[in-house]
Parts: structure tokens; C-alpha cells; sequence
């Protein structure tokens, strides 16, 4: 009803068509409105509530954003309806005869606000030592998602359609979840709601382990809020290089300005990999992503509470684990591996950079100590530690690393040549 209280100035351009049972003809009419399920409806509706959102700052000086045709007003818990900015642009809308505002969707001001299915909690915006605005998926709204696919299981079959519309929950859902693991799991739903429009596909092994992971990862004991920063983080983020050598070297580099550590790591890719991985003429994309996996399971101690810049020179590496997904199943698998080294530090951040390779650091220890050996790392004030890898049980079953313990850090004797395949201390 909203589209059609929009006036089109082309109505002849508006103009729909209906059977008419009485008549046993097609009938045509002109629709004075935007027509629903018409592209470009969304977009033009768009950008009248863009201009309503532009009005209320500009002119009424109040603090709102807009989500679709839902407008959002930051105001303080007390402020009366009668002075609000809400009540202000109701008055304003209706004197200019514009889209009036629905008076059933009116929230009174509040600390707690459950928006779209999503609870937002402002209580500690105004926090002196670390002001944050939190964020958790109402329980039902989770609750009716994992049931959705549970009955998919049960039923042995995932209809397009479902797999489509609890992809694009899931998607709202994991907006206000830390980290990016959900969306890294969800992969195996995303390919069946790809599918011809009305198909579907059988119920899998993949999707079996996607909902038990779901299962784990937004059950309520483990469920943590997303936490946004109002403020930039007091401390300076540390910075983590990773790269691989096409002769299955990897390195790892780290360095945190704030306690002035600097450490390094170097090893080979581990046998079962190269076992597992299809052939082809190179894997140095597989083995990049698995270096960032490593570098992120070597240091993993002592990201808890970090910002962290991870720094990668190979492009295919990089919009695997930014994007959290590939199309590739291999680089699939090593992002979701990335995400579930990378939840096991709490309240840890992670901004990524493509860096040129020529300014990669990591570079040097991936080409071993047969290359340079360590003196560059050394003259810089590096240590060396022992590498970690994920074993073959985790990359078939992710389950297996979430429930692994943080290795320590190990140094490594500087003279000595780096452990052979990543082999745990």
C-alpha cells in the first residue's frame, strides 16, 4: 500500500493489466502509484525515504537513519513524545502531505530496542572506559531458523525456495553475531538456493554438518553479542603478514606495537593436504590461504581483545576470507577454517590488506632457511616460534578445531631449520 500512495509522473507508463471473469476479457487500467512487484518500485520508494531522512536532519536537527521504509531516531530514554523528533516529523509529513508514518510501528525512546529481529543495546554507549553499542538476534528469530532446517533434515529434501529464504535470515541474523564463521558455514544452503526456481536438492552430508555447526555457533550458552565500538580502539591494532611459497614453504609474521613483540614462524605445508588438495598446475592459492589460517592458529594467544591488520599479497586468498566463502570448495574450506581459528580469541577484530608482494615481509621466512636464512628476521629483532597447522580431522570436521585448545607459543631455536610439516610441539 505504500507504492501505491506514490504518485507516478508517467502514469501512462503505469498501466496494468487483469482478467476479468464477468466479462471473459483482459481489462486495463492505469495504476495513479507505483506498481508492486515492478523493479524499479524499491529504488524509486527508496529514494523518497532517502529524502525524509535528509529533511529530519537538515531541517528538524534529529539523529536518524533508515532501513528500507523503516525509519531508526537516536533520542535520549526521556524524551516525552510530544517534543520527540519522531512527533516532529509526523506533523511535518502530514502538513506536507507526504507518506505518513505508520502510528503501530511508534517506539517509545528506550536502551533496549528489538529492531528487525535484532535486539540492539545501547546501555553502554555512554561507558566512560570503552563506549559500545551491542548487538544479539532475538532468540525466535534464531530459533525459527534452525528449525526451518531441521525440518528440511528430518524431511530428507531442501526445497530453492526454503534454502533461499533461511539463507537471507541467517544473512540478517549473522550481521549481529561476532566474526564472520556463520556466514563461512552457510555455504552448502547458499548452493541449493542457487538452484533452478522451484527445484531443490536432497538432503546432504554438508548440510548436515552446516546446521549441527549453526547449532554451535548461535546456540544460547555459546551465542556472544557483537560488540561496536563508539570510540577507535585505545591501543594501536597489531599486524599479521602471512604468505606461501609455490614449493609449499609458508611464513607467518607478527609484530604488536604495544608490547613490542615481534615473532615469526616458518614451516611446509602438511602432507595430507597436498593429498587432499585436486591436482592442478599450482596450488599457491591453497597454500596462501592456509598460511593465513596458520598465522592466525600460531598467534592465537595473543589476539584476545586486538584489532588486527592481516596483511596478504595473493588476491584469491584475500576475497576468500574477506567475503568468508569461495567458489572454489578447497578455498572454501581453508576460509572456514580461517573463521574458526580466528572465533577462538574473543573479541578480536580483523581488518585484512592486500599487500604488493615485494613488501611482504613473510615472504622471507616462506622460502626457508635454505633462502636467506633468518639474519634479515633476526637483524630485525624477530624471534622464531614453532608454526601451527590444522590437522585433516579439522578440515572434515570444523567441529574439531572449535573444540581445540589454544596452542602456546613456542620458540624455536633461531639456528635450527623450521619443523617439518607444521608438526605440533
Amino acid at each position: 500500500s505504500a507504492y501505491r500512495r506514490i504518485p507516478c509522473s508517467q502514469p501512462g507508463h503505469s498501466v496494468v493489466g487483469y482478467y476479468d471473469p464477468q466479462a471473459s476479457e483482459v481489462r486495463y487500467r492505469i495504476l495513479y502509484g507505483f506498481a508492486f512487484g515492478l523493479l524499479s518500485s524499491p529504488l524509486q520508494f527508496s529514494r523518497l525515504v532517502a529524502a525524509v531522512v535528509h529533511l529530519t536532519r537538515c531541517g528538524l536537527g534529529g539523529a536518524v537513519a533508515s532501513y528500507i521504509d523503516d525509519l531508526i531516531f537516536v533520542e535520549p530514554v526521556d524524551t516525552p513524545r510530544q517534543g520527540s523528533t519522531q512527533q516532529a516529523l509526523r506533523s511535518l509529513l502530514r502538513q506536507l502531505n507526504l507518506l505518513p508514518l505508520a502510528a503501530r510501528k511508534h517506539r517509545a525512546p528506550a536502551a533496549l530496542q528489538r529492531v528487525l529481529g535484532i535486539d540492539v543495546n545501547v546501555c553502554l554507549a555512554h561507558a566512560a572506559s570503552e563506549p559500545v553499542v551491542q548487538l544479539s538476534p532475538s532468540p525466535e528469530r534464531v530459533q525459527r531458523s534452525l528449525d526451518d532446517l531441521q525440518e528440511a533434515r528430518n524431511a530428507g529434501f531442501l526445497s530453492t525456495h526454503a534454502a533461499a529464504t533461511t539463507a537471507g535470515r541467517l544473512q540478517h541474523i549473522f550481521t549481529a553475531v561476532p566474526g564472520h564463521l556463520g556466514r563461512a558455514v552457510v555455504q552448502p544452503l547458499h548452493r541449493v538456493a542457487q538452484g533452478p526456481e522451484g527445484s531443490g536438492s536432497p538432503w546432504t552430508a554438508a548440510l548436515t554438518e552446516m546446521l549441527d555447526l549453526l547449532f554451535v555457533i548461535l546456540g544460547a550458552s555459546a551465542l556472544r553479542p557483537r560488540r561496536i565500538r563508539l570510540t577507535p580502539h585505545r591501543r594501536p591494532p597489531a599486524s599479521l603478514w602471512t604468505d606461501a611459497a609455490g614449493g609449499g614453504g609458508v611464513g607467518a609474521v607478527f609484530a604488536d606495537p604495544v608490547s613490542g613483540t615481534r615473532l615469526f614462524a616458518a614451516g611446509r605445508v602438511p602432507e595430507w593436504l597436498t593429498r587432499r588438495l585436486r591436482p592442478r598446475e599450482t596450488h599457491i592459492n591453497q597454500f596462501e590461504a592456509l598460511a593465513a589460517v596458520a598465522g592466525i592458529m600460531t598467534f592465537a594467544p595473543l589476539l584476545e581483545g586486538r584489532a588486527l591488520m592481516h596483511f596478504i599479497d595473493n588476491a584469491s586468498a584475500f576475497y576468500a576470507l574477506v567475503h568468508a566463502s569461495s567458489g572454489n570448495e578447497e578455498m572454501w574450506r581453508l576460509a572456514r577454517l580461517y573463521h574458526a581459528a580466528l572465533s577462538r580469541s574473543a573479541d578480536t577484530t580483523v581488518h585484512f590488506e592486500q599487500v604488493d608482494s615485494a613488501d611482504n615481509i613473510s615472504d622471507i621466512p616462506s622460502r626457508g632457511p635454505e633462502h636467506e636464512g633468518w639474519s634479515p628476521m633476526l637483524a630485525l629483532g624477530f624471534r622464531q616460534v614453532t608454526l601451527r597447522f590444522p590437522t585433516e580431522e579439522e578440515w572434515d570436521n570444523l567441529q574439531a578445531l572449535l573444540d581445540r585448545p589454544l596452542d602456546p607459543i613456542v620458540a624455536v631455536d633461531p639456528v635450527a631449520p623450521p619443523a617439518p610439516h607444521g608438526s605440533r610441539a
